[in-house]
């Protein structure tokens, strides 16, 4: 198989890490800046490299899933799974009075909310209305989307008016034919009438927003058209392009390596447990996106988030990066992740909860590639 090499993508949206998210996310969320979330940035940041357990901060950037339901078939995603699809019914939706109650108790500190995690947004009937929410108690709101789903210019006029920022849009590759290969169940030609649709309520409206980038995920089949990409996007009513290895190939996970490499030998915290979180679309709350429900931390739609932040959960989850004792009492999911070997016995991690309560092992490894 054709390797691909990461330099050849360094160009002005290269290779998506921490420093270049937190670059995007903060020019992104400058309108919506206050000096309260300001001091909260700055809180959340020192508690960060302190490895505060239980933080005063709160966390300043958020994502909450619209629902899980997709209607592709991506080769890398849980959704290519007939057995996954089969546990998931089209009640499973984020609504407007969810979203109340998730973020109102936060709304001052609050910078920026992704509307993403494990399904396609668009189908979600309340999405407009959730931006417009979120949007008029002034936080920053974005979500990734295949967009390949029926959009009339009346839609995409109400995701403009409501106040959306950015829409990842997922497409890798230049022509139908290399689109389908990966993005299994979707049309290209439907992509890119609606990318035509938001960019022309855009331009009727006068609005600059939302951002439309163009996100393609490169694989060896497509990666040769990269260049076509580079040259097209602008004409195509896009605003931005990005390149972002796929998460399976050998290229992404020895740069995955390296960095956790760096991160354990400098015993450093990892940023989901402080800088953000993951509430599904039912509320549940989980500490990033590199798992597969199997770190279940309460329930936002239920309880104060802040409760829930600061709780003896969480704050055991963070315990497991303090530097005198890094990786000691670490949840075995992160061991995992930052690649730790497993420990033979981790009961009782903290005293008087068993991790075994609150890990199990999931159907897939797959997660979506998505923002």
């Amino acid at each position: 198989m054709a390797k691909i090499d990461p330099s050849t993508l360094a160009e002005p949206h290269a290779l998506v890490r921490r420093a270049v998210y937190l670059q995007r996310h903060t020019a992104l969320a400058l309108p919506y800046l206050t000096p309260h979330k300001v001091a909260n940035l700055i809180l959340n940041e020192i508690e960060l490299r302190l490895a505060r357990t239980r933080p005063h901060s709160v966390p300043p950037y958020i994502k909450v899933e619209a629902t899980p339901l997709c209607h592709l078939s991506c080769g890398a995603c849980w959704h290519h799974s007939k057995a996954y699809k089969k546990t998931l019914n089209n009640k499973m939706h984020l609504t407007v009075e969810r979203i109340a109650r998730i973020v109102d108790p936060i709304v001052r500190e609050l910078v920026g909310v992704s509307l993403s995690y494990s399904g396609e947004p668009l189908l979600n009937r309340e999405l407009s209305q959730i931006v417009r929410y979120l949007h008029e108690r002034r936080i920053c709101t974005g979500f990734p989307t295949n967009l390949s789903v029926p959009m009339t210019p009346s839609q995409a006029e109400a995701f403009v008016t409501a106040g959306l920022d950015q829409m990842l849009i997922s497409l890798d590759g230049a022509c139908e034919e290399t689109y389908l290969k990966y993005r299994i169940g979707g049309s290209f030609e439907l992509v890119l009438q609606n990318v035509s649709k938001m960019a022309e309520a855009k331009r009727r409206l006068g609005a600059k927003r939302p951002i439309l980038v163009w996100k393609m995920v490169v694989f060896p089949h497509n990666s040769q058209e990269i260049p076509i990409v580079r040259r097209t996007w602008r004409s195509l009513g896009f605003d931005a392009v990005e390149f972002v290895l796929d998460h399976q190939s050998a290229e992404s996970n020895a740069i995955k390596a390296q960095a956790n490499s760096e991160m354990v030998a400098g015993r450093k915290p990892c940023f989901w447990a402080w800088n953000t979180t993951v509430i599904g679309w039912d509320g549940g709350v989980q500490p990033c996106c590199q798992q597969v429900n199997e770190i279940q931390l309460g329930n936002a739609a239920d309880q104060d988030i802040r409760t829930i932040w600061r709780a003896e959960p969480y704050a055991r989850l963070r315990a497991g990066f303090a530097r005198d004792r890094y990786g000691e009492d670490m949840h075995p999911v992160c061991r995992r992740c930052v690649g730790l070997p497993a420990k033979a016995q981790q009961s009782n991690v903290g005293g008087d909860v068993d991790y075994a309560v609150l890990v199990h092992e999931p159907e897939s490894e797959k997660r979506p590639q998505s923002a």
